[in-house]
């Protein structure tokens, strides 16, 4: 559905804003070490949350090392999951090559909220 070689989910952590890796697809190794985006990343983090709609990075290799490093992509799709006004979590699906069209259609936006209900549910258990 979205072309992507790497997906990384990660819950939010509201005490520290720091990002835990819960689960992964197409890559090697889960690190276990929470994400807490540097300054740069976490500007586009937050742009992606304030417009409640997915960003696509093409260059995150340079401007979210961190996190291209943990898809071992050089581009990043960052889907932010929200509840309400909480912030949930982030789906950060990697691409090897940016893809010929950026436009992100409603489809992305059901992944999205499949993925909210996932933590939600993973909350009361």
């Amino acid at each position: 559905m979205t072309g992507g070689s790497s997906t990384l989910l990660f819950q939010y952590n509201p005490r520290n804003g720091m990002l835990q890796a819960t689960s992964a697809f197409g890559l090697d190794e889960l690190r276990t070490d929470p994400w807490q985006p540097s300054l740069a990343e976490a500007a586009l983090l937050d742009h992606a949350f304030e417009r409640r709609m997915p960003v696509f990075v093409t260059d995150a290799d340079r401007l979210m090392p961190d996190l291209a490093s943990r898809l071992n992509t050089r581009s990043a799709l960052l889907l932010p999951l929200t509840g309400g006004t909480d912030r949930i979590g982030v789906l950060a699906v990697g691409y090897d090559a940016p893809p010929s069209s950026l436009d992100v259609g409603p489809e992305i936006i059901e992944v999205a909220d499949s993925f909210v209900a996932a933590l939600i549910m993973f909350r009361f258990r």
